[in-house]
């Protein structure tokens, strides 16, 4: 509760968040800033501070085209707006965020319905979900979740046979692997990783072994941080990607 000390530090970290070359990080890091920052001015009485701060925090999410970002500060300039007696205005920004949000849980579901209707084995059903979730996703600019996406519609070209038909998808998944998520942590990618081994391994793809070995190692070491060692055999195989990695690592070098 040290608000004056808390402040001098915001102060000092905006000015860094502003050097950061790249634009999205850039935005991010100020916007985590700028929210820490409408914090403080709430917690102070100080709403007017606060709602500068997060109407800053909203423009840099509509730069990047980050409906996290956005829906973030649109629920603070909710709250704000409802402690002012402003139910006018809380009510536009509440609108603004539930049609936000709408567009972000249908792309979310259409992923979701396209993974599983994949994995029980009907690629025909999941490969219009997947066009639609990607649609969205590349609209909501979320580079995780497409990438998610176009590697789920890659696997359902090679289900469909038409092993041509999903190069395209595969290849952007794995540029952006290498490029956007390549400083995600391990665990946050491992489901897309495996679906583009899935493409690579029947493509006799060299690229499809070293990614199996990774992610064996990603799975372990994963498991070793959100359990114990007696029970980290039982959490893998709870967990699909988990247990059908560690099987395919097992089965490594075997005849098709």
């Amino acid at each position: 509760s040290d608000y004056s000390g808390a402040r001098k530090h915001i102060e000092i970290a905006l000015p860094y968040a502003g050097k950061v070359q790249d634009e999205r990080l850039r935005s991010e890091t100020e916007a985590q800033v700028l929210t820490v920052a409408a914090m403080i001015s709430t917690e102070t009485g100080q709403l007017g501070d606060a709602r500068n701060s997060v109407l800053a925090v909203l423009s840099r999410g509509e730069v990047i085209a980050s409906p996290r970002v956005q829906l973030g500060a649109l629920d603070n300039l909710a709250l704000i707006a409802s402690y002012l007696g402003r139910w006018d205005e809380t009510a536009a920004w509440a609108e603004q965020a539930r049609v936000l949000a709408d567009r972000l849980q249908e792309a979310t579901t259409l992923r979701f319905l396209g993974s599983l209707h994949l994995r029980q084995g009907d690629a025909q059903a999941a490969s219009p979900c997947c066009a639609g979730a990607l649609a969205l996703h590349q609209a909501l600019v979320a580079p995780l979740e497409g990438c998610a996406v176009m590697a789920t519609a890659a696997l359902c070209e090679i289900r469909l046979g038409q092993r041509e038909g999903a190069l395209p998808n595969l290849n952007e998944s794995l540029a952006l692997l290498n490029s956007e998520l390549a400083d995600c942590p391990p665990a946050e990618t491992i489901p897309v990783r495996w679906t583009c081994h899935q493409v690579l391994q029947p493509l006799g793809d060299g690229r499809a072994l070293p990614m199996l070995e990774q992610l064996h190692v990603d799975v372990q070491a994963t498991a070793a941080e959100r359990t114990d060692a007696a029970d980290r055999d039982r959490l893998i195989q709870a967990i699909a990607d988990f247990r059908d990695i560690v099987a395919a690592y097992g089965r490594r070098g075997a005849a098709p």
